[in-house]
């Protein structure tokens, strides 16, 4: 969804390789990032050979911040191998969580390339 505010916090930059091996680091930032925002708003620009594991600590996240009241979006510009991956993962498309369309859905977005 986008919304042409911005969050107040800086953007939580993920980038480079995001795969299995990266998974725990990215699930601890996510965390932490969480913690201190109300808003927190994730820049995958740089992001490259995203896989599944990715993708699931995201839509994961972004749940868990719509359950705290808080909101998870993906900074526009995210990179065409991040979009890619979505798209495979038949994620593309969606209206909400678990088919739940009050919790909106981070992959329904105009941005996607």
């Amino acid at each position: 969804m986008a919304d042409s505010r911005q969050s107040e916090n800086p953007p939580l930059v993920l980038k480079g390789e995001l795969g299995i091996q990266q998974a725990e680091e990215m699930h601890q930032s996510l965390l932490r990032a969480l913690e201190q925002a109300q808003w927190l708003e994730v820049d995958l620009s740089q992001a490259r050979e995203v896989g599944l594991c990715c993708l699931q600590l995201l839509c994961s996240a972004h749940r868990s911040a719509h359950e705290q009241g808080k909101r998870l979006t993906i900074k526009p510009g995210a990179s065409p191998d991040f979009w890619n991956a979505v798209s495979r993962a038949g994620y593309l498309g969606q209206r909400g969580c678990n088919g739940q369309e009050d919790t909106g859905c981070l992959w329904n977005t105009e941005e996607e390339s």
